[in-house]
Parts: C-alpha cells; sequence; structure tokens
C-alpha cells in the first residue's frame, strides 16, 4: 500500500496542494491579525508593510534562487519537506514576538523556508504529469492558494478573537509540521524530464544556468508579467482586510468570516476552471492562454476599482472576491508557459526566479509602496488613507495586461522561443 501511495501521481498531488496551501496560510495568516499586532505592538503601517512584505521578500529573494538550483539536483520531495518543517517552526515563533525586531526575524524565518517549497512543487508537477494537462494540474495546485485564504481568514479570525494573535499562529504552525513528515516518508522521487524528449541541456553550473534563462527572449517577459500580477494580488490580500475594518468598523471575526468564504470559493473554482480553460486554449496555440491571462488583469483592475469604491462592506466583500478570482488566474498558464520553455534541469530555478521577482513585488514592494503612501495620506484622509492608497492597483493591473499581451503576440510569431545554451 505505502509503496503505491509512494509512486502515485495523485497521492503526491494531494500532498503538493496540502504542502502549498499552508506556504500560503503561513505567510497570509498574518494579514488578518495586523491590526491586533499593530496595537500590541505599537507598530506603524509603514512597519506592518515591512513584516507582512518586505522583510519577508527580501529573504526569500535572498534564498529563493539557490534553493531552486538546489532543487534542480537534489532530491526534490525531501528539499520540500525540510523547508516546510523549517517554515511552520518559525510561524509558530511569530507568536513569541514582543518587539518589531523580534517579528522581523521570525517572518525572515518563515521567508527562508518558503522559498525552497513552490520551486522544487512546480518541478515535480512537471515530471509527474505531461504538457497537454499541466496547466489543469497546476491550477489544482495554485487553489490552494484560494483554501489558504479560506483559512487564513475564516479560521484565522476566529481563532485570534478567541484565543490572540499569539496563540493563532502558534495553532496554524502544525499542520505543516504533519504535512512536511508525510513527504519525507511517503513520497517517491519521479525521474526527471521524463516527458519532455530532446529539451534537456548539460549540467550548469548556477551563473551558466542563469545565462541560460535570461537568453530566452520571453522568459524576462513573463518575469515582468508576473510582477505585476503579484504587485497587485498580494497587495490586494494584505491589506483587504485592515481596509474593511478601518472603513465599515468590523472585527476581525466578522471580517474573516465573510472575505475568507466568499475569496475561497472564488478564487479556489477561478484556479481549477481557469487551469482547465488554459489547457483547452493551448490547443489552438500555445501564445493563446497567455491573451486570456491579459484578459483576466484588466477584469481584476476593474474589480479593485469596484471594491474600494463600494458603499458596504457586502458588495466589497463580493467584490473583493472576484478580484482576487481574477487576479489568481495569471498563476496556473504562465507558469506552464515557463515550464513548456525550459529544459527538465532549470525548471525549478526558472520556478524559483519567476518568484523571485514576483515576490520582491507582491509581498516587497506592493505593501510597503501602500502601507507608506497610506501613512502620507492619514493626516488629511484619516482610516480612509488606505482605501485611496491602494487605487495605484488598478494602474498596475491594466499595464500587467498589456505584458500578457505582448509575451502572447512574441510566442506566436516565435513558438520555439526556447532556452538555449550560453555562447
Amino acid at each position: 500500500m505505502l509503496k503505491r501511495l509512494a509512486t502515485s501521481p495523485s497521492y503526491a498531488m494531494v500532498l503538493l496542494f496540502l504542502a502549498y496551501t499552508m506556504n500560503f496560510v503561513d505567510r497570509q495568516l498574518i494579514t488578518v491579525l495586523l491590526n491586533d499586532i499593530r496595537a500590541d505592538l505599537g507598530l506603524s503601517d509603514a512597519q506592518l508593510g515591512i513584516i507582512s512584505g518586505a522583510g519577508f521578500a527580501l529573504f526569500y529573494v535572498i534564498a529563493g534562487v539557490p534553493l531552486g538550483y538546489l532543487a534542480d539536483r537534489i532530491n526534490r520531495s525531501r528539499l520540500l519537506a525540510a523547508s516546510i518543517i523549517v517554515w511552520s517552526g518559525m510561524t509558530a515563533l511569530c507568536g513569541a514576538a514582543s518587539s518589531f525586531t523580534q517579528m522581523l526575524l521570525a517572518r525572515i524565518g518563515v521567508a527562508v523556508g518558503e522559498a525552497g517549497g513552490t520551486p522544487a512543487s512546480l518541478s515535480l508537477i512537471g515530471d509527474y504529469y505531461p504538457p497537454a494537462v499541466r496547466s489543469s494540474k497546476l491550477g489544482i495546485y495554485f487553489s490552494g492558494a484560494a483554501l489558504a485564504t479560506m483559512v487564513s481568514y475564516a479560521v484565522g479570525g476566529w481563532v485570534n478573537e478567541m484565543f490572540g494573535w499569539r496563540v493563532t499562529f502558534a495553532l496554524f504552525a502544525l499542520p505543516g509540521i504533519l504535512i512536511g513528515l508525510a513527504l519525507l516518508f511517503t513520497i517517491q522521487e519521479p525521474p526527471r524530464g521524463r516527458f519532455d524528449e530532446g529539451k534537456p541541456v548539460a549540467d550548469l553550473t548556477l551563473r551558466r544556468g542563469l545565462a541560460v534563462l535570461m537568453r530566452t527572449p520571453l522568459f524576462p517577459t513573463l518575469c515582468l508579467g508576473y510582477v505585476g500580477s503579484n504587485f497587485v494580488l498580494y497587495t490586494v490580500l494584505t491589506w483587504g482586510p485592515s481596509v474593511a475594518m478601518r472603513s465599515y468598523g468590523l472585527g476581525s471575526g466578522d471580517i474573516g468570516l465573510l472575505m475568507g468564504l466568499t475569496s475561497g470559493i472564488v478564487a479556489g473554482a477561478a484556479h481549477i476552471l481557469g487551469g482547465l480553460l488554459a489547457d483547452r486554449l493551448r490547443r489552438a496555440g500555445g501564445h493563446v492562454p497567455l491573451y486570456y491571462t491579459a484578459a483576466t488583469q484588466v477584469a481584476c483592475a476593474l474589480l479593485v476599482l469596484a471594491f474600494l469604491t463600494a458603499g458596504s462592506f457586502s458588495l466589497f466583500a463580493v467584490f473583493f472576491a472576484l478580484a482576487f478570482g481574477a487576479g489568481a488566474l495569471y498563476a496556473a498558464p504562465s507558469m506552464a508557459v515557463t515550464q513548456s520553455i525550459l529544459p527538465p534541469n532549470l525548471r525549478a530555478m526558472g520556478a524559483a526566479i519567476l518568484l523571485l521577482f514576483g515576490t520582491v513585488a507582491g509581498l516587497g514592494m506592493g505593501p510597503l509602496i501602500v502601507g507608506a503612501l497610506s501613512d502620507h495620506l492619514h493626516p488629511v484622509h484619516g482610516e480612509q488613507s488606505l482605501r485611496l492608497a491602494l487605487l495605484v492597483l488598478v494602474l498596475v493591473g491594466l499595464l500587467t495586461s498589456l505584458v500578457y499581451a505582448y509575451a502572447a503576440w512574441r510566442l506566436r510569431a516565435d513558438p520555439q522561443d526556447t532556452a538555449m545554451e550560453p555562447g
């Protein structure tokens, strides 16, 4: 029985899905706790932006590429298991913080652990499933973010009101440790490149591997698209609950329950159905899913504008959920295109770099820029300053749609736009 499970793609996919869910939960849980952390530790919005975004992102970036390079060369399931155990333990330590510095150090630990998780998982999915179904499988994988939103907002908000933010961090660390142990003892590594004949390149050093990636013309464009998409999505997720609390005078339990349920259901369906649609669109040409991604970014920008100008919390929650769903649709098709243009022994590093740029923008720049802008506007606009600061996301979303449209045009013009050995 255990031997069959160890080689089953479906069983592995369940564990990868759960690992990604906890990755996102432990990253996002702090967003529903920010107001209480702010009051308890006496922090500013800019400091909250650093611990929820910039401080996390910096060390995620520093650790991401070396760990992605490592995932291309060692047992990926064991690396993933070690990563989730590390980030879960550091999540527990967030609850013990008594100052800005201590909270920042704990969040840095979460970031370093999470940096090794997603690149290894994406590389594994590339070897568990062939190109024709990768978008749909990646859609299922990325739907873990939607489940994470439901858990972190709804359950996290309720636990916070019952037991406080410190206990909430500790309780949410436990599931990840159990998942890490299951990955360590029950998963067997699949052969690399099993569905990609003729794609491998020679074993490369880290520097030469980076050179191959940067010489792939479409790859930097996809990175830029990921930057814009993450800037919008993660900034919305980071500050959305705080906007609702300040604008409508509700507590974290009320906010978390409605926003978590609506956002999770909508985004989960969007990830899965969006991945299936991307696989179908791929039959018309490898570039078509990128045109679809461009359209989703336009929809996201308009929905962000809708929830920021909503006259009631009910409308706010509905438009927030729809914006989250539309904004998340970039992940599966853009990552599937990246997997298809890169050789098997560069996929984890390519995913790590894509995530690196996205994390810098989404968790690093987004929350910090909006938090600082909110602080600047606060003397004049009071508690509405955060809502006004978030309007910058509308412009970013529209510009991002143009980047994806350009990438689609580029891939249509040159379908063989794939990785090359550096000269």
